[in-house]
């Protein structure tokens, strides 16, 4: 099993976008933050300056007043004339300073108002601050998450694919054309295979275990018909050559083993003669979890190869024109299944 190196890929694209997302929220609000302020400040100044004028004109007021209390006491001056001028002015003054007033209660009414927004700006920018806190915490949790997830796909990896192999020369004979299993071959299936299924299960549990039997041949042609098969049983293939019709029912325990008129459905055969015996194995064990393995029989009859000097050639036959047992084996592959799919 290989897992992508990009499993977490879509997460850590996940972990971006939000990063992005937040960081734009807080310039958005740093921007209108930093614009509140801008025209709080100019309000500030404008209502200063009207006080600044609306003291000048009340000093101004102040001194017509001085003048016309002089004017009055000035003998050598028309009385009259003095005092409509001066009541002229100090109207006017006192109409400009009512204008002035109203115009200082009106910014002090904008005052107010931006006043608000600059405190409502303020609390947006401290929740602004506090997710973008908060999302920080989240990245180095999913960050956390992600090398747990890694390590879990590293030993995923380690165990990915366990080949063991029953080889003829290590006593686990097929006879030519046979598919009987003898006790050699029993014996390993509980000691190795099935030993080693029970250690995965709790590891990965065993909907992800799968193991795969493949059955090898010897190439030689086949020219005895009469097929050997687990048991006493003899099968003609001249007269039953049902393979795809059988083999179904006998994985079932259902019906005689098929007959294989090749050595490819010889291999399957085979295969499928392990994999029976290996489930029945795994039925005896008192772990029910081990019925839920997936077991698969594949052939693997590669009958023959090319010869750079005579053509095709068959696949175990040497140059003395024998036949190769090494290629009489069954070969189990124990996998795990992928957590995600793979892209």
């Amino acid at each position: 099993m290989n897992e992508d190196d990009g499993l977490l890929g879509p997460g850590t694209d996940l972990v971006v976008s939000l990063s992005a997302l937040m960081l734009v929220l807080l310039f958005m609000v740093i921007y209108f933050y930093g614009g509140a302020i801008g025209v709080f400040s100019a309000l500030l100044g404008e209502t200063d300056s009207k006080i600044k004028m609306l003291e000048d004109d009340k000093r101004k007021l102040e001194m017509l007043i001085n003048t016309y209390e002089r004017a009055s006491e000035d003998k050598d001056m028309e009385f009259g004339d003095r005092i409509r001028a001066l009541y002229k002015e100090i109207k006017r003054y006192i109409a400009k300073i009512t204008r002035l007033e109203r115009l200082i209660d009106t910014l002090n009414g904008s005052l107010r108002k931006y006043e608000k927004s600059y405190k409502e700006k303020e609390d947006e920018l401290a929740k602004s601050t506090t997710q973008v806190r908060n999302l920080e915490d989240l990245i180095a949790k999913l960050n956390r998450q992600i090398q747990k997830l890694q390590s879990i796909v590293a030993k995923d990896e380690s165990d990915s694919e366990e080949i063991i192999r029953f080889s003829e020369l290590d006593g686990n004979k097929f006879k030519s054309g046979s598919a009987e299993v003898n006790e050699i071959f029993r014996s390993r299936l509980r000691e190795e295979v099935v030993e080693k299924i029970k250690k995965l299960i709790p590891k990965y549990g065993a909907d992800r275990v799968i193991v795969e039997v493949f059955g090898f041949t010897d190439g030689v042609p086949m020219t005895n018909r009469i097929i050997r098969c687990p048991g006493s049983c003899q099968v003609d293939i001249d007269s039953m050559c049902n393979i795809d019709e059988t083999l179904v029912a006998f994985s079932r325990n259902n019906g005689e083993p098929p007959a294989a008129c090749s050595n490819v459905e010889l291999g399957k055969l085979r295969a499928d003669v392990v994999a029976k015996q290996l489930r029945q194995e795994l039925a005896n064990e008192e772990e029910p979890r081990l019925s839920h393995v997936s077991i698969f029989g594949y052939s693997a009859g590669q009958t023959i190869l090319p010869d750079d000097n005579r053509g095709l050639r068959l696949a175990s036959v040497g140059d003395d024109g024998q036949e190769d047992a090494r290629r009489r084996f069954v070969e189990v592959r124990l996998n795990i299944k992928p957590l995600v799919n793979q892209r």
